[in-house]
């Protein structure tokens, strides 16, 4: 069963790897987003998990000082494509950026 949930910094090796079987370049440092420690803005990765295995991945930016969020990378999987998995990525990331506004 498809699960989608925020990333922690133990899924940026199979983030990598689901962008290398997708013919994208790996070679940014993801682990580094995860540690951005800025208080105007946030980066915030999900995953969609299917079976515990990584099958699609997303990135988003939140800024405090307009309010805003950016949405930046939405990958599915050659294989999964078409089931509606891109679309639940970024409805998690919209509802996460609705409720983080306020706290943020």
């Amino acid at each position: 069963m498809l699960k989608i949930r925020i990333a922690t910094l133990k899924d940026v090796p199979s983030i990598l790897e689901l962008k290398k079987r997708n013919g994208l370049p790996s070679n940014e440092d993801l682990r580094a987003l995860f540690k951005v420690d800025n208080p105007n803005e946030k980066c915030r990765f999900f995953v969609a998990e299917d079976e515990g295995r990584i099958v699609g991945y997303s990135r988003m930016h939140i800024y405090r000082w307009n309010n805003s969020a950016l949405i930046t990378t939405v990958l599915v999987d050659v294989e999964h494509r078409r089931r509606g998995i891109g679309t639940r990525l970024l409805r998690n990331m919209e509802d996460f950026a609705r409720k983080t506004k306020p706290e943020f």
